[in-house]
């Protein structure tokens, strides 16, 4: 069987392929650039990642001897979160692809071949993720999730984009909730949004809050702000029409 790990970019993606590859039974990690010529063998186990684009064509050729684990995010992480491998550290992902993201999600994620994950959740309570995609998957743990980054290759060309092996961080969850963010990401999140309003009901669809630090960004607050008057007109405008048949 096939597992493989999808998700946005930032999304937490090398750590979960990483704590499956060591944390199950009999697993071989293959990289994500091997993923076109990779078969597997009979009663073998394979984790690999790809991304979310390539989840289309996955379900579509193969059969019932995959399984995709897809790995969530807070959007304010995934827009906030800086590349670890370039020379300039400029944002990672743009709005337009964690939008594209949760669509995909929308659009697959019923396949009954898809387990979502919060982020949150693997690091939160690790072992708990690792016992739902044990009874999803099929698979014996050989080791609990919580201990797999004493066994991580560092070598591994991905490995970088986990900025060290370490038990799981508890830092890295959500730092605006708890640090004042600077001006520029503020400014990041209120355009980001602008641009695609539709990431705000991906956060309440997973219900990620909205809030900076106790309060709301410009964007998400406009966003209420119309949706409170829209639907105050919706209520009006259905009063008067009981006027109206009565």
């Amino acid at each position: 069987m096939i597992i493989y790990t999808t998700g946005c970019a930032k999304a937490g993606t090398t750590l979960m392929q990483m704590m499956i590859s060591n944390g199950f039974d009999g697993m071989r990690h293959v990289r994500m650039q091997d993923r076109r010529k990779l078969k597997a063998k009979p009663n073998e186990h394979v984790s690999v990642k790809c991304k979310t684009r390539d989840v289309a064509g996955i379900l579509k050729e193969a059969g019932n001897e995959i399984r995709i684990i897809w790995i969530i995010r807070h959007p304010y992480a995934l827009l906030l979160s800086r590349s670890v491998v370039t020379h300039f550290k400029n944002y990672h992902n743009h709005p337009r692809e964690v939008m594209a993201s949760f669509n995909r999600l929308r659009q697959f994620g019923s396949d009954p071949r898809i387990l979502v994950v919060k982020f949150e959740e693997l690091i939160l309570a690790p072992d708990h993720v690792q016992q739902r995609i044990s009874e999803f998957a099929g698979l014996d743990p050989v080791r609990p999730f919580a201990e797999c980054h004493e066994h991580f290759d560092m070598g591994d060309i991905e490995a970088p984009a986990l900025k060290g092996a370490r038990p799981p961080d508890k830092s890295r969850l959500a730092p605006w909730r708890d640090e004042q963010p600077k001006p520029h990401e503020l400014s990041r999140l209120d355009s980001s949004l602008k641009q695609y309003p539709k990431l705000i009901d991906e956060m309440e669809y997973h219900d990620y809050t909205p809030h900076v630090n106790g309060t709301c960004v410009g964007a998400v607050w406009q966003h209420e702000r119309r949706r409170k008057q829209k639907k105050a007109l919706s209520t009006r405008d259905g009063r008067d029409e009981r006027k109206r048949i009565l």
